[in-house]
């Protein structure tokens, strides 16, 4: 399952994001405190077609700054806000579902270049 981004502003090329890199980086939005709580909560759903304002957008991508700060290219992003240098073994952990959530540097990226860009974006 996957999660689709589409943004705004014409020219703009939709993101698509497993569910385990979206909501690891919706956790860590969460946690930097740049949404109203309205807001986190459109954010976190996913599939339902809520729309993030251009505001909204930008406050992600300025503050995504500081994770990618503290993370280095190597580094995985866990759901809990801690940081890895462990690979990610493909394994799916059934007893403690939180811990097959994470994501990269690149995703991280490529998720605050699109914020920045979308003009405002819906999630599917």
């Amino acid at each position: 399952m996957g999660v689709l981004l589409q943004a705004a502003r014409d020219g703009v090329d939709h993101l698509k994001l497993s569910v385990w890199h979206y909501r690891t980086i919706a956790a860590e939005v969460a946690r930097l405190e740049v949404l109203d709580a309205e807001a986190q909560e459109r954010l976190e759903l996913i599939n339902c077609g809520e729309h993030m304002s251009a505001v909204e957008a930008q406050k992600i991508a300025d503050a995504l700054q500081r994770t990618l700060a503290r993370v280095s290219d190597t580094d995985r992003l866990l759901l809990d806000g801690s940081v890895t240098d462990t690979p990610d073994d493909g394994t799916l952990h059934k007893e403690d579902w939180d811990r097959n959530y994470s994501t990269n540097v690149d995703m991280l990226q490529r998720f605050r270049v699109f914020c920045d860009a979308s003009g405002g974006f819906t999630i599917y």
